[in-house]
């Protein structure tokens, strides 16, 4: 996506998905706190479970939650492949929770350019540094 387009969908940004795919409820809890953060930011947002999510068309970005630590799980893998065209028109962030740090730095915010490379929370109490990322994200979108 080019950044003039991107900028034109943050201009009109209304609607937030937090999607995500969790084995033991880690990543649903930092889910949920990122999307939390972000209502309580004043965006408009949606919390789901990523084996649940049909489309997207509703929803200006993403921010997507994976499991393993190594790359996004099957359910966020599955969505990613279903509905390439139309986060590709969209601002994506991606996330998982995990012990080691190989996918990124846990502290980073942005836009996520390598699906392979989500911003990783090795602690899923770091509850500062999830809500700090959730910020950082909301303060790109206008409400």
């Amino acid at each position: 996506m080019t950044g003039a387009r991107a900028a034109a969908i943050l201009l009109r940004m209304t609607r937030l998905l937090v999607t995500y795919a969790s084995k033991r409820g880690s990543t649903e809890e930092i889910a949920q706190a990122v999307a939390e953060t972000l209502h309580d930011a004043g965006i408009e947002v949606d919390c789901r479970d990523a084996a649940t999510v049909d489309r997207i068309d509703d929803y200006d970005a993403v921010v997507l939650g994976g499991a393993e630590t190594r790359r996004l799980s099957s359910d966020p893998r599955r969505l990613l492949r279903r509905h390439r065209d139309a986060l590709a028109a969209r601002p994506l962030w991606t996330f998982h929770a995990g012990a080691d740090d190989a996918a990124g730095d846990g502290g980073a915010v942005g836009q996520t350019v390598a699906l392979d490379r989500p911003v990783a929370f090795r602690d899923r109490s770091d509850w500062d540094a999830i809500s700090a990322w959730a910020r950082q994200i909301a303060a790109q979108l206008p409400r």
